[in-house]
């Protein structure tokens, strides 16, 4: 029998599904190029207890480790083969999921467990289960950063509970000639060293969407990306923030970490260790 939770504004279905599907995983441990690298088979609910271990190790609710386990699932079975033409289903990164095979633990797989087979499904297919891991107290709706995904269920949204305790600021300072050799990374060439970046297109939930640097306008998911890619996912942790021109360095900040879009996973666990149960934490 059909179970029904509400989803955002969408009628969603959490129902089971076979539980001999396996998904291949490239551990890509370093670097692509890594010697060590290798792909393995995971069966279904030992890859979502990975990636509990990866994406919400840190949790201190059972229920929104709960909720975790769902949407780890629904990602999972809505991207299956995002990397098919490498040969294998998704990699050990946050590209996909973050995956941590020796980091599991009995909470993550009882997680996984007591949610096996279920996956949340809006208009007979599942959702596209995205999640993050601090909205800033507004998610973003899906159709402000990725227009083409057909996602109306991923709305944008207040959540009080991820700033109960205030916001989360972070700051990171980038020298000109590194912001622009990560830039250049990525193929975009600027016509002169940036000495000035002017935040040009905010979304409505307040993200960064374009910036003019060196003459040329740049999106703001491609300089999170190029800095990310570059120096590490630590400095630039989400599209909130403000940037000015202080010692000879670019000064970002801003507060939230991810994207914004989906889960929210600060305020999921605050939801659970206030007595919320997981369908409660989804259906928010």
């Amino acid at each position: 029998m059909m179970k029904h939770v509400w989803l955002a504004v969408a009628l969603v279905a959490v129902s089971p599904c076979a539980a001999q599907v396996r998904y291949k995983v490239r551990l890509f441990w370093q670097q692509p190029s890594h010697p060590g690298a290798r792909t393995v088979e995971l069966a279904r609910e030992d890859y979502v207890a990975a990636v509990l271990a990866g994406e919400a190790g840190a949790f201190s609710s059972a229920e929104a480790l709960k909720a975790m386990a769902v949407a780890a699932r629904t990602y999972a079975h809505r991207f299956r083969g995002r990397h098919r033409a490498e040969g294998f289903d998704f990699c050990d990164t946050t590209h996909c999921q973050d995956l941590r095979l020796a980091a599991g633990s009995e909470r993550l797989r009882l997680a996984a467990a007591a949610t096996e087979g279920e996956l949340l499904w809006h208009e007979g297919a599942p959702v596209a289960a995205f999640y993050h891991g601090d909205c800033g107290g507004l998610t973003a709706a899906a159709s402000e950063l990725w227009p083409d995904l057909a996602a109306p269920y991923l709305r944008r949204l207040d959540d009080t509970y991820c700033i109960w305790q205030g916001r989360r600021w972070w700051s990171a300072a980038i020298p000109p000639e590194d912001l622009g050799a990560a830039l250049e990374g990525e193929g975009v060439r600027l016509g002169a060293e940036p000495a000035e970046i002017r935040i040009v297109q905010r979304s409505p939930s307040g993200r960064v969407l374009a910036i003019e640097a060196g003459g040329r306008r740049i999106s703001g998911e491609l300089l999170h990306h190029a800095v990310g890619r570059r120096f590490g996912w630590h400095l630039l942790r989400s599209l909130n923030y403000e940037v000015n021109l202080r010692g000879g360095r670019f000064l970002f900040r801003g507060y939230g970490h991810g994207h914004g879009v989906g889960l929210c996973q600060t305020g999921a666990d605050l939801r659970g260790r206030q007595g919320h149960s997981y369908r409660q934490i989804l259906a928010f």
